[in-house]
């Protein structure tokens, strides 16, 4: 579990299921250090290999700041290193849940949960991985528990 759930529980609040960011989220630089590697005789794949680099400490970044939890009362999210974002909203707030995959999200198994609460913007937390999951065990929830007021 991440730091900032940890931090942000409520007294006597569990986490019934916390969401991971999927590998997928370093593809691109998978793909540019394979392009680099390939064409270092040709004096091009140094940039590509620093360019494979970056993205791949952005990738990690990116991963390593990104939280989110379904707990009994709430969903938690969130993301973002310098510029930080989080959402909380009570399950008994909330609008909908929906995800969003390409198609390679859906090959790979990842995609963006878009969670949608009461008095609120709908919040995109991408490169989940098993997004469908995600939206099941929540919606279990609400159904096992019925609206808390």
């Amino acid at each position: 579990m991440g730091n900032y759930v940890d931090e942000n529980l409520l007294a006597g609040e569990k986490v019934l299921y916390e969401a991971e960011v999927h590998w997928g989220i370093y593809a691109s630089a998978i793909i540019f250090g394979i392009l680099g590697l390939l064409t270092l005789p040709i004096g091009i794949g140094a940039i590509l290999l620093l360019i494979a680099l970056v993205q791949a400490i952005a990738a990690f970044i990116t991963k390593a700041s990104t939280e989110l939890a379904i707990t009994d009362k709430r969903i938690i999210a969130k993301f973002g290193f310098i510029r930080r974002q989080t959402f909380e909203k009570r399950i008994d707030r909330l609008e909908g849940i929906n995800f969003h995959q390409s198609v390679v999200g859906r090959i790979l198994g990842f995609g963006s949960i878009v969670v949608g609460g009461i008095g609120g913007n709908s919040v995109p937390v991408p490169f989940i991985a098993n997004p469908q999951a995600f939206k099941q065990r929540l919606n279990q929830l609400i159904e096992q528990n019925g609206v808390k007021d």
